[in-house]
């Protein structure tokens, strides 16, 4: 990988709720992991993409 700040980086967040566990707030930490990364100084050499209700037959593609 270059030193070229420039180089733009992608984060991929994956979410998944366990079958037959009690609700957990996936959506509200992907947005606070979102703002959070909004607010920051070099935001723009960061881009988010979410995979919500991902499987690990999923990582494998």
């Amino acid at each position: 990988m270059s030193n070229n700040i420039s180089q733009i980086r992608k984060i991929l967040l994956l979410s998944a709720n366990p079958r037959d566990t009690s609700q957990i707030r996936l959506d509200e930490e992907m947005r606070e992991i979102k703002e959070g990364l909004r607010r920051s100084k070099k935001r723009d050499q960061y881009l988010i993409d979410t995979v919500q209700a991902s499987s690990t037959l999923q990582g494998h593609t």
